[in-house]
């Protein structure tokens, strides 16, 4: 197989996109100060993806968004681990992940809370291929 033959060929238009467009223009003109992310816009056009290379970044981010510290989960995978939340900009679904944790794949695995004194995040085990999708 090659990547031509397992990929949908893309249809819709940059039109599709101007939920999106707006949502992050929204985004800009609300947060100018906060840290600069990596944005994908997906779904033509129904969502967002923000990626912070930083937890400090994120976790900016994650304030802004008003996402609730229990709503954040932990995904461990190859290596390393990431972040990830879910919100909603202007109506656009936002997806927002944190990357650059300083922590190994097998740390993220284990129990985050021990003593069970604050909620713990949802720990995914995701493989490499998993992680990158149609990117491998």
């Amino acid at each position: 197989m090659t990547p031509e033959t397992t990929r949908p060929t893309p249809t819709g238009t940059l039109a599709d996109l101007a939920s999106a467009i707006e949502a992050l223009a929204y985004l800009q003109r609300t947060f100018p100060t906060l840290p600069t992310l990596h944005v994908i816009l997906l779904h033509n056009g129904a969502s967002l993806d923000l990626q912070a290379n930083s937890p400090d970044a994120f976790e900016q981010w994650r304030t802004a968004l008003q996402i609730p510290p229990a709503a954040v989960e932990l995904h461990a995978y190859y290596e390393g681990a990431w972040l990830h939340a879910v919100a909603a900009a202007r109506g656009i679904a936002t997806i927002l992940t944190g990357h650059g944790l300083p922590i190994t794949a097998d740390q993220a695995r284990t129990e985050q809370d021990p003593d069970g004194i604050r909620p713990t995040a949802a720990i995914t085990v995701t493989t490499l291929p998993e992680a990158i999708g149609d990117a491998a």
